[in-house]
């Protein structure tokens, strides 16, 4: 491995302040490749080192940043991706300089673009011989919604015309801009549920098609929690959700069920129960034991309690019970015998800590002997998607979350 002459990129010209801190850092999917986006407190000086092997192949992108630079509270220091960003990890230099490191694979290209405020770099990277993807068009790492602004129209505006077809009204434009972070249950070392398909691999292959239909969309941007068979800890699901500032967190997840008699779906929201059936999904969701929902007030349940969301509660229960009627109504119109499982309260990990309306679905059975095999097909799976992305799409477009352009 050779090392490449570093590229210093200022953010925003002018002085730069000492104590900048990270706020937020993503990866994002931009075909061909994908984007690192990084988000600062102020404007910073970094450098941009390529890492290549002796056949010129691009395999490590280091950005080391200013000295004083520190990682915010709940940044992630690592981030899994798919290709060819595979993973982004923060670590110190042995100067005790932050630097953060991409991991790249199949990755030949890259571009590196400051934003205009000076306070996000997005690094661009792709394959050799394909184009470089464009940065997120808006500040996906943003720490929060950026102030509304007071509807004003320019004192040259003219006066509205008739329209020529009266018969025909005019698509409205596009009042809100959305962000929907999707994670696929479990991979990597952690399989999930298994029977006739394996839990991650059903996830994984939903929530990319999920993703594709949300993306056809040109007011919704989308953040997967992983792109790729890789191991992304539970308590990291949700703080890229808070991380990029989401409007939404949705959790996707095959089911399983004893003796395998058990079908249909179900929607869950965080919070804490007494059900010993959805004890004991959430104890194999999360690698628990259902002893442990039922320990001492010190102990789980109580820190669960703790961390329930409070004044998203409300909104998560809504984003669940639209989800849920429009992916069971699509799924029934096209495959007989799917059961409605309800709209359910559990205490699942990966939905603790979120500071945006967030569900977890449970989509169907992997071991049920007509619904595991549905879910070996890729017809069942896009329908699920198609569901899902219809459920999504009606609570973005009902008004409930969302910011102005």
């Amino acid at each position: 491995m050779r090392l490449a002459t570093a590229l210093v990129v200022a953010c925003a010209p002018g002085a730069v302040r000492a104590g900048i801190r990270v706020e937020a850092l993503a990866l994002v999917d931009r075909a061909p490749g994908n984007v690192a986006v990084l988000r600062f407190s102020g404007r910073v000086r970094a450098e941009v080192v390529p890492l290549r092997s002796p056949d010129g192949q691009l395999q490590r992108l280091q950005i080391d940043l200013p000295a004083g630079t520190t990682l915010g509270r709940d940044v992630p220091r690592v981030t899994n991706g798919g290709d060819p960003v595979r993973r982004m990890r923060v670590g110190l230099r042995t100067d005790g300089r932050l630097r953060v490191v991409l991991d790249v694979v199949g990755g030949g290209r890259f571009d590196v673009h400051p934003a205009d405020d000076g306070r996000q770099l997005a690094i661009a990277v792709c394959a050799a011989d394909a184009p470089t993807p464009t940065p997120p068009p808006r500040k996906v790492v943003a720490t929060a919604p950026p102030p509304r602004r007071k509807a004003s129209a320019p004192a040259t505006e003219p006066a509205p015309t008739a329209s020529p077809r009266p018969d025909r009204a005019a698509a409205p434009r596009p009042l809100r801009r959305f962000l929907v972070v999707l994670d696929a249950g479990h991979g990597g070392d952690d399989p999930g549920a298994i029977g006739f398909s394996k839990e991650k691999d059903v996830t994984l292959d939903v929530v990319r098609r999920l993703a594709r239909r949300l993306r056809e969309t040109r007011d919704t941007e989308v953040v997967l929690t992983r792109s790729s068979d890789a191991t992304v800890p539970l308590t990291e699901r949700t703080a890229i959700a808070n991380g990029t500032a989401a409007d939404l967190f949705v959790s996707v997840h095959a089911n399983a069920a004893r003796a395998g008699r058990k079908k249909g779906i179900e929607t869950y929201v965080l919070d804490d129960t007494d059900d010993h059936a959805t004890l004991r999904l959430a104890a194999i969701e999360n690698g628990t034991r259902v002893a442990d929902f039922h320990a001492a007030p010190t102990d789980l349940r109580y820190i669960l309690s703790s961390l329930v969301q409070g004044g998203k509660m409300a909104d998560s229960r809504r984003l669940a019970a639209v989800v849920h009627e429009e992916l069971l109504v699509h799924m029934r119109a096209r495959y007989p015998g799917v059961d409605d499982l309800g709209v359910k309260q559990g205490p699942f990990y990966v939905l603790v800590g979120s500071h945006v309306p967030c569900i977890l679905v449970e989509t169907s059975f992997v071991n049920h002997p007509v619904e595991g095999r549905r879910l070996g097909h890729g017809a069942y799976r896009a329908a699920l998607a198609d569901g899902l992305a219809r459920g999504i799409r009606q609570f973005l477009l009902a008004g409930h979350v969302g910011r102005p352009l």
